[in-house]
């Protein structure tokens, strides 16, 4: 006799893909968040020196 739901999902009520995705939505928001109080608003104009710098983080840009 089976009465057609998991372990799982009989003690939390939900099933483990769903707050798999919830848990992804949570993380993804709270990075974006970290991530956004560190960033600035900067305007170059024409004649402003820069340092550039290029690394190859790609198989296929590296030499």
């Amino acid at each position: 006799m089976s009465i057609g739901h998991l372990p799982f999902e009989l003690v939390i009520s939900k099933q483990p893909l769903t707050l798999f995705k919830l848990s992804l939505t949570r993380v993804a928001q709270s990075m974006k968040k970290n991530t956004n109080q560190h960033q600035r608003e900067v305007e170059y104009v024409v004649g402003d020196w820069v340092l550039f710098c290029i690394y190859p983080t790609h198989k296929s840009l590296q030499i």
